[in-house]
């Protein structure tokens, strides 16, 4: 199902659309992300590959 939804996200964004995608899991972020946002004790905009290791902890 998460892959699924994975490509449905890509495609929309591929076609134009614009996706705000609130996540905990590494690989839908990796998967789907062009830009992003983590937001904790602040907002930082960094990159999805950096986002995604954060949120797995590494």
């Amino acid at each position: 199902m998460r892959e699924r939804l994975g490509e449905r996200i890509t495609a929309y964004a591929d076609a134009g659309g614009t996706v705000l995608l609130v996540t905990h899991d590494p690989a839908l972020l990796l998967a789907t992300a062009g830009r992003c946002l983590v937001i904790d004790d602040d907002v930082r905009d960094i990159e999805p590959e950096r986002a995604a290791s954060e949120i797995a902890g590494r």
